[in-house]
């Protein structure tokens, strides 16, 4: 019993500190999250890449929760039909990006996702960096699209 309480020790310091979690740069991927945040973007379809709907327009309103990992959504468009699909995708304006938060599995004006709470970081702490779009039968690759931007809580 006696040989296992240093090894004990050191592996009880070592979690404490967070030592080895790292991703070798030196900075530990166990730092607090930042809190919840609130994160929006005026929809249209001359931002999209190609592209998208001329008549099409909207707003995304994206809560963020950090620490539960989810991502909830409130979507209001006109001016497109046949909304297939949402998506918070990484990329500046002008520039088409990967998915990084699906809004649902179909188009819906309201829900929640889970998604990984690193995804959910990333867009609180950068929201300029991301973009939502909605897609359409008609424009499969975007419809309307708006950059993110950090919005104060109502």
């Amino acid at each position: 019993m006696r040989s296992r309480l240093p090894i004990l020790a050191v592996a009880v310091a070592v979690a404490a500190t967070g030592a080895g979690c790292g991703s070798g740069n030196g900075k530990s991927n166990s730092a607090p999250l930042a809190p919840a945040g609130v994160v929006s973007a005026k929809l249209t379809g001359a931002s999209e890449v190609p592209k998208g709907s001329p008549g099409g327009s909207g707003t995304a309103t994206v809560t963020l929760d950090t620490k539960g990992g989810k991502a909830c959504w409130t979507l209001a468009v006109k001016g497109i039909s046949h909304a297939l699909s949402a998506h918070v995708h990484k990329g500046q304006p002008g520039a088409v990006g990967p998915v990084l938060i699906p809004l649902g599995d179909r188009f819906a004006t309201k829900g929640c996702v889970l998604a990984p709470a690193k995804s959910i970081a990333a867009v609180a702490r950068n929201p300029g960096a991301f973009y939502v779009n909605v897609h359409t039968r008609k424009y499969l690759n975007g419809a309307i699209r708006g950059q993110l931007r950090a919005r104060a809580r109502d």
